[in-house]
């Protein structure tokens, strides 16, 4: 899909589960390259999470579960 074509997030609240490890924050880069503003959950890493939330800006916050 072109760039032209791609649907944008901006407005949309996204939950990235496991937000911490290599696979949940590549995820969540993208995520919020397209415009979505993202609750990245974490189970163990807090210091991991909310700097990831730093990192992406938008409003980005951190959801302690496991």
């Amino acid at each position: 899909m072109k760039n032209s074509e791609m649907q944008t997030l901006a407005g949309k609240t996204v939950l990235v589960t496991g937000a911490t490890g290599a696979i949940g924050a590549a995820i969540a880069r993208e995520l919020a390259a397209e415009g979505a503003r993202l609750i990245l959950h974490f189970g163990r890493n807090r210091a991991a999470a909310e700097n990831l939330a730093k990192e992406l800006g938008n409003g980005a916050f951190c959801a302690e579960g496991d």
